[in-house]
């Protein structure tokens, strides 16, 4: 299927351009993907829609399990649209799957060198660097990301539980939990860490008291 967001793009191109893409996604569709490939990748050599052209090529490598394809055309997205933070993040998932998180670390940066102050950004880092196992980094990069007023500061909080659980700090990983329940306390991945973290530690009860509370939501 096609992509909404490609959809309302489309709408927006030349007739010529917008049939030949048409056809490109026809021939996707139809499961002859190496037609589809050539189709997206002489279109994206002659148009200057070229970011449109190489979403839907991604898009297709993704859908196909073609991930080495997919990141080679997510890293080119990141140069021909170098502030758009999505591309960003599908090729960290990418090259994070494919064992190449130090690239996905890099890719990050060179997107903060040029907006140092996108939050989003910050918080997507944080990501990397916990898969990464580079724990300080992460947390650092989780606190830069509220300083600069991040929304959902208790996805933040929790997230940073987990990398203090993952650090063997059950003290701080609590801290975490409980501020990001604070903040919503119908915040489940806080509620469910810090039951874990309860069931963990020999507290079966406080547990699950917890998980009932989770049962019992709407």
């Amino acid at each position: 299927s096609i992509p909404r967001s490609l959809c309302s793009q489309i709408m927006t191109l030349p007739a010529d351009f917008a049939a030949a893409f048409k056809q490109a996604q026809r021939l996707q569709s139809q499961g002859r993907l190496a037609e589809a490939e050539q189709a997206y990748r002489q279109l994206a050599a002659s148009t200057p829609h070229q970011e449109t052209v190489l979403t839907a090529l991604a898009d297709m490598y993704l859908q196909s399990g073609h991930l080495p394809a997919a990141a080679d055309t997510l890293a080119l997205l990141t140069e021909v649209a170098p502030d758009t933070l999505k591309h960003y993040v599908s090729l960290a998932g990418v090259l994070d799957q494919l064992g190449r998180t130090d690239e996905a670390i890099n890719h990050f940066h060179r997107l903060l060198s040029r907006q140092p102050d996108l939050a989003d950004a910050h918080f997507n880092l944080a990501l990397l660097y916990k898969s990464d196992k580079r724990y300080a980094e992460s947390l650092a990069s989780y606190e830069r990301a509220i300083e600069l007023g991040i929304d959902g500061v208790e996805e933040v909080y929790s997230n940073m539980g987990v990398v203090f659980a993952e650090m063997h700090q059950a003290d701080k990983a609590r801290a975490m939990y409980e501020k990001a329940i604070a903040l919503d306390v119908q915040y489940v991945p806080a509620l469910f860490n810090l039951a874990g973290l309860h069931e963990e530690e020999g507290n079966r009860a406080r547990a699950i008291e917890i998980y009932r509370r989770i049962l019992s939501m709407d």
